[in-house]
């Protein structure tokens, strides 16, 4: 047993084995108690909450058992000052990681079963959006510092590395440029409020509704099925329309009669289209009528109506649409089509 085998004894390296394998029993015992803790979840749902926490700390404690019953195994073991500070450094890494991974975990757990549940009882849009946001910007932040962290322990001089990035920070920078162009649209969509999630939208020929709202890139459900990821960028530098604010949709026809429409028939063809948008529930009240042009073909009436918010648009001008078409021919009222009268000049009469 005292044999030596790379400048440690075969009763250390027993020792060290020893560890290593409790450490692996002692991991898989954890999961399968989590695992068993779980499974009760349905029996027992006023102890909702430790299941959360459950969920948070299971992985981040199993890993960081492991680093640990590693750490104590190398402890038995002597090495070359080289490897030795290699393995600590390593060590100081995984344990900043650990925790980095078990912060970003509690932050993200508030967020979806606390922070969210709220939100969604609200039934704010807008809230959902900053929610989503500051999710992915606390998770980058705690990451980064985490990487920040872990590079000092490995014996980095952070600030000089820092230092070196701002000598190639042009170079990053417009490297970057559109993906910050971006970060700041995120930022502008929500400051603005342009549009929540939820809404229609339309830009860049685009025509659909918000489905999310991301750091990078805003996601468009098309009316076609597709969806259409959008960089946040283009939010600030192109015109949208909101469809789904506006107060009402403004549809506006022209609906032309024959020329031997007396003008008895133009004022009822006008009463007609009155009546049909007061009895129709998806549109407002408000109408607007006039008999505004003798064109070529037809005697022109302009009639302009408003779509409620919230109403199906094309199912209530296609309610419309059919009602002026059955209600003008039950009156006999007929709609022109464009004509044209020939002459032709016979040259013997001249």
């Amino acid at each position: 047993m005292n044999n030596i085998f790379l400048n440690n004894t075969m009763q250390s390296w027993l020792f060290a084995l020893i560890y290593v394998v409790a450490t692996i029993i002692l991991s898989r015992l954890l999961k399968w108690i989590f695992n068993s803790i779980k499974k009760n979840r349905a029996r027992q749902e006023k102890f909702s909450g430790i299941y959360i926490f459950i969920d948070l700390l299971e992985k981040p404690i199993i890993f960081g058992v492991v680093i640990f019953g590693f750490w104590l195994a190398l402890q038995h073991l002597n090495f070359e000052n080289a490897f030795d500070k290699g393995i600590r450094i390593v060590y100081y890494i995984l344990i900043t990681l650990n925790i980095a991974w078990l912060v970003a975990n509690l932050f993200n757990t508030f967020i979806e079963k606390f922070a969210r549940q709220k939100v969604e009882d609200s039934g704010s849009k807008m809230e959902k959006q900053v929610l989503s946001l500051l999710k992915s910007v606390v998770n980058i932040f705690v990451w980064v510092i985490a990487i920040i962290f872990a590079l000092k322990q490995a014996g980095y001089d952070v600030g000089a590395l820092l230092a070196g990035l701002g000598i190639g920070g042009l170079a990053i920078a417009l490297a970057a440029k559109d993906s910050a162009a971006n970060i700041f649209g995120g930022i502008a969509i929500f400051s603005d409020r342009s549009f929540q999630v939820g809404d229609r939208i339309k830009i860049k020929g685009y025509d659909g509704i918000v489905e999310e709202v991301g750091i990078r890139v805003t996601r468009i459900r098309t009316f076609a099925g597709t969806l259409i990821s959008l960089p946040n960028s283009v939010f600030t530098s192109t015109e949208l329309e909101n469809v789904s604010v506006e107060p009402s949709r403004r549809i506006v026809l022209e609906l032309g009669l024959t020329y031997d429409t007396p003008p008895g028939k133009m004022k009822r063809a006008m009463d007609i289209l009155k009546d049909i948008i007061s009895k129709n529930e998806h549109t407002e009240e408000k109408v607007l009528l006039s008999f505004d042009a003798f064109r070529d073909s037809s005697l022109n009436i302009l009639f302009i109506y408003y779509i409620k918010a919230g109403e199906d648009i094309l199912e209530t001008q296609t309610e419309v649409n059919l009602e002026i078409l059955d209600r003008f021919n039950s009156e006999g009222l007929e709609f022109a089509f464009p004509t044209m009268t020939q002459y032709r000049i016979n040259p013997e009469t001249n």
